[in-house]
């Protein structure tokens, strides 16, 4: 009976616990991004988006859902979604434009555009459907875009303009419905 009261009373730690698990994958990947190794960098923050999707889904699941547990999971998306792909991005293929200042600009709209994402999606009403493309979403493709990056010589722009479309998409009024 102890057992299966302090198993009980673990349970309602995981969301919270899993979010900590994603946060420490984008700090991780930015880590790893200062020390060159972007593939796995980027692979770090594809781990974080299978950790932010289980931690909402079995918060939900246990009806242990918080204001407290929202907030977590907001920052921790914005370092895992935002910060830790932009940044991997600047490091690798954004440093080889001719214009490096370029690159910083992309990353700041970028972060910007997720947190901005973020906090409206914090204040408003969800009914089943995402305004704009969740921040998760947009860090997890550009992350796939930088393993993809990592594999095959692609031209730096090419990732600036998928940023920026990603960027533009994270604030849109778009509706887009949840799976």
């Amino acid at each position: 009976m102890m057992i299966k009261n302090n198993i009980a009373g673990l349970k309602k730690y995981l969301p919270n616990f899993l979010t900590f698990c994603n946060m420490t994958m984008g700090v991780t990947a930015i880590i790893l991004a200062a020390y060159e190794y972007y593939l796995l960098a980027s692979l770090f923050v594809m781990v974080g988006a299978v950790l932010d999707r289980y931690d909402g889904v079995i918060a939900r699941k246990f009806d242990i859902t918080s204001e407290l547990g929202k907030e977590m999971d907001s920052l921790a998306d914005i370092i895992t979604f935002g910060v830790a792909p932009s940044i991997i991005a600047l490091l690798f293929p954004l440093s080889e434009l001719k214009f490096k200042y370029l690159g910083y600009i992309i990353t700041i709209i970028f972060v910007a555009c997720g947190w901005y994402r973020l906090s409206r999606f914090n204040v408003s009403h969800f009914n089943n459907a995402y305004t704009g493309l969740p921040i998760t979403i947009a860090g997890f493709l550009l992350a796939l875009s930088l393993v993809y990056q990592s594999k095959y010589n692609v031209y730096p722009y090419s990732t600036a303009l998928i940023m920026l479309t990603f960027s533009y998409l994270m604030i849109s009024h778009h509706k887009i419905k949840k799976i």
